[in-house]
């Protein structure tokens, strides 16, 4: 079997995600269009009626989600005399500039948490970038920046990352928390959008009669 997709070289794919508008919900972030990676799920492709020809050559194309990581591709597949056969090949999604958020699966009500964020230079050369992140709870449309600790502007070396962390108190009356982290350099860009889960910090009773 063979897989048709945007491949960069033998290696590495890009994942090309859709444009959006970061600044849509009255946000301060620049209003260009970018591409925001919210696609983030474990399962990108399945398809369980591939044929193949008589020469047992079947094509498949699909497009990446967002996230950047190493892929697994499991093929298996079966005769009509029942006969069975499992492949697997792998291939990676990448990008040259690269904002990974380290976020917890929930929240509650009131928690106050600094909110580390990597940044990762795949580049031969040393790039300046611009960080931000923002964050929009579920009963409300506009999105408010975060305070990030460590500065505006940060230098980071060839094939290299940095971290910053950025403060936030979860507010209450909210049962979702959207938390948008960007990156840009003169040339490059990126940027993540995540839900987590707001628990209340209510304990319900219930009594039996």
């Amino acid at each position: 079997n063979s897989l048709n997709a945007n491949q960069e070289n033998e290696e590495y794919f890009i994942s090309e995600p859709s444009k959006v508008d970061l600044a849509e919900g009255g946000s301060n972030i620049p209003k260009n269009l970018t591409a925001l990676r919210n696609d983030l799920s474990a399962l990108m492709y399945f398809n369980g009626k591939i044929k193949t020809t008589k020469a047992g050559i079947a094509e498949i194309s699909f497009r990446t989600n967002d996230a950047i990581s190493d892929w697994a591709v499991l093929l298996h597949g079966h005769t009509q005399d029942l006969n069975f056969h499992v492949g697997k090949e792998s291939f990676k999604t990448f990008k040259p500039l690269l904002i990974e958020p380290n976020l917890p699966r929930f929240v509650h009500e009131g928690d106050e948490m600094l909110l580390t964020t990597k940044i990762v230079n795949r580049t031969g050369n040393e790039i300046s970038v611009m960080p931000s992140s923002f964050y929009l709870v579920s009963n409300l449309d506009t999105f408010t920046e975060l305070e990030i600790l460590e500065g505006d502007e940060l230098h980071i070396p060839p094939y290299s990352s940095y971290s910053f962390k950025s403060k936030l108190k979860v507010p209450a009356g909210s049962d979702k928390l959207t938390l948008r982290f960007s990156v840009s350099s003169d040339q490059l860009f990126d940027a993540i959008e995540k839900d987590i889960p707001i628990r209340s910090n209510k304990v319900y009773q219930v009594e039996s009669i």
